[in-house]
């Protein structure tokens, strides 16, 4: 055979007699060619054949093939009297473990989709590449793997994970230069963190979130180190004051004036027309959550705080926090607009709606053959609510009410995303958002910190901070104030992540 054929199939210790395809697979015959081996119990080398077997480990696969090895190994006999072993299966070098059902390079490759997709994820892409595996062999390659850790990692990070999210959270501790995890601990608590790093000599660097537990820990086990607030945290800890802020004032954001048409024309849409059972269910959830608003403020003024109520009405504090520092009653946010089928059709149907065509189905099969792939279901919900008389078909006691436009403002979700990114990435209609809102003074002054703030994190600047927490604190807005107040306290770790 011609020994470039073979290129692909070096494998040490044997010597390759035959490659041919099988079905859809290449099978590989291939016999050992040493004439002596050591017993593995004593040593004692032997040329005395006992007997011959065949090992079927499946290698890489090569050209969207599968590869089986049909590999002839030897049983020898140990010519050691003294020796527990009368026979002994010849071992073969790192390449094939003894018992494996596959070489250690294709253990490799598997391994190293493991880690990268997980279980259910390498198991699917593991079949499109020709390494068919099901996810609990994946798994167990993974824990079978010794991981041997850095004993002396110069940078770490400190992060919490969740054990059972919302629940129970421990410590991750990483190597920010090979980017291995070196430790999980059992919790996030300062004295655990500052006893694993009690005992560690070298470390110089420790990114961490703005926890105080983190910092206090880290203080008592590596003083030496220099503690650093990374800027991803930095810039979520700057998004979650500007949502608390938001939470309170929302509702009276919602009365702004409006300014510009294409700001009307998006802010005031028309509502689908709603069952009476779901305007009851809707008007019920209201009034409960009125109730938990009046019962939050009553016990706010008797001078309990967050946690003396999450506890009392056995609400989450994140829950109480917003009814708690609320100036009015929260309504509900509206939920962000996504994509319509319908979109690209709206303008030609409100052409037709304006010389007088509220036939549903009539307009249904017009932008059907203009290209629409949707159902006429679709057209009749989006003309419901602005038919000028009722539909023909419609019992009268249930012919629908033209309702009025109500201005609505995006999710909290979506405003902290605009007033914290740079106005320069911004679309026209996003920068027509900030100008509406920033009519408020307030909202002003956290939007102008918010852009100043995420620019020295993003330009990384520090000497803009000192200017920055002043700002926060002659501010007048109680969530700026504390905010600045915690960058104040930090100041060391922050100047210099």
């Amino acid at each position: 055979m011609n020994s470039n054929a073979l290129v692909a199939f070096l494998f040490p210790g044997f010597c390759v007699d035959e490659i041919t395809m099988l079905g859809q697979n290449i099978l590989v015959k291939a016999h050992t060619t040493s004439p002596v081996t050591n017993c593995p119990n004593c040593q004692h080398p032997s040329e005395r054949v006992h007997s011959y077997y065949t090992r079927h480990p499946l290698d890489l696969p090569l050209a969207h093939f599968p590869v089986k090895l049909q590999l002839q190994v030897r049983r020898f006999r140990c010519l050691n009297e003294r020796c527990v072993k009368k026979t002994y299966a010849e071992r073969i070098s790192d390449w094939l473990p003894v018992y494996a059902r596959r070489t250690s390079r294709l253990d490799d490759a598997l391994y190293h989709l493991a880690q990268m997709l997980g279980g259910k994820g390498g198991e699917r892409l593991s079949n499109h590449i020709h390494m068919a595996n099901r996810f609990y062999t994946l798994l167990r390659l993974i824990r079978r793997r010794e991981i041997v850790p850095d004993t002396n990692p110069r940078a770490i990070g400190v992060d919490d994970w969740a054990i059972r999210k919302g629940r129970n959270y421990g410590t991750i501790i990483v190597d920010l230069e090979t980017h291995r995890v070196i430790d999980l601990l059992a919790d996030r608590t300062a004295v655990t963190l500052a006893s694993w790093l009690q005992g560690t000599d070298n470390i110089e660097v420790v990114a961490r979130d703005r926890s105080t537990d983190y910092a206090y820990g880290i203080t008592i086990g590596a003083p030496q180190a220099m503690q650093v607030a990374d800027r991803w945290h930095l810039l979520q800890n700057l998004s979650q004051m500007v949502e608390k802020w938001l939470n309170g004032h929302y509702t009276r954001l919602k009365k702004l004036p409006i300014q510009t048409e294409n700001l009307a024309k998006e802010m005031d849409r028309p509502s689908f027309i709603r069952t009476h059972g779901e305007e009851l269910e809707s008007w019920m959830s209201r009034q409960r959550r009125q109730e938990r608003y009046a019962e939050i403020q009553r016990r706010r003024q008797a001078g309990e705080n967050i946690s003396q109520i999450s506890r009392a009405l056995a609400i989450h504090r994140e829950t109480v926090r917003i009814y708690y520092y609320a100036e009015q009653f929260p309504e509900r946010q509206r939920r962000c607009k996504t994509p319509s089928l319908l979109d690209p059709y709206v303008a030609y149907l409100e052409k037709r709606q304006t010389e007088g065509c509220e036939n549903a189905q009539q307009l249904w099969r017009e932008i059907q053959a203009m290209g629409y792939p949707g159902k006429a279901c679709q057209v009749g919900k989006w003309l419901q609510p602005r038919r000028t008389r009722p539909a023909p078909q419609a019992a009268r006691k249930r012919r629908p009410q033209v309702e009025k436009a109500s201005t609505k403002l995006p999710a909290i979700r979506q405003i902290v995303w605009l007033l914290t990114t740079p106005s320069e990435k911004l679309l026209t209609t996003d920068k027509a958002w900030v100008e509406h809102l920033c009519q408020d003074e307030k909202l002003t002054r956290v939007y102008q910190f918010a852009q100043a703030f995420s620019a020295m994190v993003r330009e990384q600047e520090p000497s803009r901070f000192e200017k920055l927490v002043k700002a926060g604190l002659k501010s007048g807005i109680r969530e700026l104030g504390n905010f600045a107040k915690g960058l104040q306290i930090d100041e060391a770790a922050i100047t210099a992540g």
